[in-house]
């Protein structure tokens, strides 16, 4: 059974080996620790209270900035990200937040499709907004889900 609830700093030993398998270009712990600290939300799906997912949110005025989410990578394909996704979309009404705005790869073409799937649009393109190790960059594309 899946379950959702905060994450806290000292829980950031499970978040890492999650998100440098999941991303090109991973955050650090330190970044963790310090949207952490600076009043960020970092929530994760739990199975069998192991933790195979998170999503890191900051709050802005009555939006939510996704800034980073990620499966277990043996775990991709499995619905786990709905269901995360989905959960922050309910804390966020829950909230009164009125919108969720977030920025993905052109290139993450299933996260792109869960995001859409999900009443996400695409609001524009951030060019040569990611690093590619050894490539170059890569263009981001700005979305959003109006919660209202």
């Amino acid at each position: 059974m899946k379950k959702i609830r905060e994450v806290g700093i000292l829980e950031l030993d499970a978040v890492m080996p999650i998100e440098r398998a999941a991303h090109l270009t991973p955050w650090t712990r330190l970044m963790f620790e310090l949207g952490l600290q600076r009043g960020d939300t970092l929530l994760g799906v739990f199975i069998q209270d192991r933790l195979v997912g998170y999503a890191m949110l900051q709050k802005i005025a009555d939006e939510w900035h996704l800034h980073n989410i990620a499966v277990q990578d043996s775990l991709q394909g499995q619905g786990i990200g709905a269901f995360l996704l989905e959960a922050v979309m309910d804390q966020a009404r829950e909230q009164n937040l009125v919108l969720i705005l977030l920025e993905v790869r052109e290139s993450n073409v299933s996260a792109l499709h869960l995001y859409r799937k999900l009443g996400f649009t695409d609001d524009g393109v951030r060019k040569d907004y990611y690093a590619v190790p050894g490539e170059g960059r890569e263009n981001a594309i700005l979305m959003s889900c109006d919660l209202t």
